[in-house]
């Protein structure tokens, strides 16, 4: 079927942007994307769409379809997804805390695509990781003081937020 793969390969990705057509196409029937996925505060998105914006959300259980070359993203367009990610935050009027929840999510995302591949040791994931590691360091100086609470049930988790990397 569409889903099967050769046995002991390591599917390649094919999928150029930084979210796969079907998933954008999933995620519209409900709606499912995070604001900075639909509009980004600067003229330098200007006429950027959703299909363009949307990042690959991350998935805990992979199945056959999920490791399907149409839906694993290609280094290059891995490396252009981390750059987008921190590139927002470099926006006016982006929320730092706002921009950690859809970040943490998607560069998890994009560590599962590496993995998947088997794509860890090239050079080009190594810098991802770096500078994975460096926003996650950033982000527990800069969120240090707005912990999970009851009051703030989403608030940040230094523990969640050191395992990332």
């Amino acid at each position: 079927g569409r889903c099967e793969m050769e046995e002991g390969v390591p599917p390649r990705g094919t999928c150029q942007g930084m979210c796969p057509e079907e998933e954008v196409c999933e995620r519209a029937k409900w709606n499912d994307f995070h604001a900075l996925e639909l509009r980004i505060p600067s003229t330098s998105y200007a006429g950027w769409t959703r299909e363009r914006l949307a990042i690959k959300k991350h998935k805990r259980n992979i199945d056959s379809c999920d490791r399907h070359p149409t839906r694993l993203r290609t280094i290059g367009a891995l490396t252009g997804t981390v750059d987008h990610m921190l590139g927002i935050l470099d926006v006016e009027g982006v929320d730092f805390e706002d921009a950690y929840k859809l970040l943490w999510d998607r560069m998890r995302s994009v560590r599962s695509d590496l993995m998947i591949q088997r794509l860890l040791n090239r050079r080009e994931a190594t810098v991802m990781y770096e500078k994975m590691v460096r926003y996650h360091i950033v982000c527990s100086y800069e969120l240090c003081e707005r912990k999970a609470s009851v009051k703030n049930p989403h608030g940040f988790d230094q523990k969640l937020n050191t395992e990332q990397p």
